[in-house]
């Protein structure tokens, strides 16, 4: 069975002052859903997050596993308000080494909790980082729009460049 992947939306981050972008009347037409996130933050230690249908209550969990080259780690954590992508463990004080994040998230249109798989790494160059993880959305929704955003406080904003596509995913 083949597997299609159609780009639903991109956008691209221009100037200094992004701090949020949403994916929003996503079609219920595809089995799953693949966000590729690709850029660098204007400041660092921060937390670039996901949220579905603008939901900010505690209803996302995490479990995710950590590798440094020369350390590890894996916690899981529960009434999470997002979705972490990346964190300050992955964007390691740098703003100008870039991370590239991939989620793939099933079954969006079902009547059950969202689960989704991502993956995130950065390179820094030789003593890069890399993440694995598995999250749920508590929610029995459709999920109709994606927001990626900026978790701090302040003037944080995503790098110019920075970009995210949000692709849908039908099988053949």
């Amino acid at each position: 069975m083949a597997v299609t992947y159609e780009p639903i939306s991109t956008y691209t981050v221009s100037g200094s002052t992004t701090t949020t972008f949403t994916f929003s009347s996503i079609p219920a037409t595809y089995t799953d859903l693949r966000l590729v996130f690709n850029g660098a933050v204007g400041t660092a230690s921060l937390t670039v997050a996901v949220r579905y249908n603008a939901d900010t209550a505690s209803n996302y969990s995490l479990t995710r596993l950590y590798g440094s080259g020369t350390s590890t780690l894996s916690n899981r954590t529960s009434s999470l308000n997002y979705i972490p992508l990346t964190d300050d463990i992955l964007i390691g004080g740098s703003t100008t080494i870039p991370s590239f994040g991939i989620i793939d998230i099933f079954s969006y249109t079902s009547a059950n909790y969202k689960s989704a798989l991502g993956t995130v790494s950065n390179d820094q160059n030789g003593t890069g980082n890399v993440q694995k993880m598995v999250s749920m959305w508590r929610s029995t929704s459709t999920i109709t729009s994606i927001t990626v955003y900026i978790t701090s406080a302040g003037s944080y904003y995503f790098a110019s460049g920075a970009t995210a596509t949000l692709y849908g995913i039908k099988a053949a």
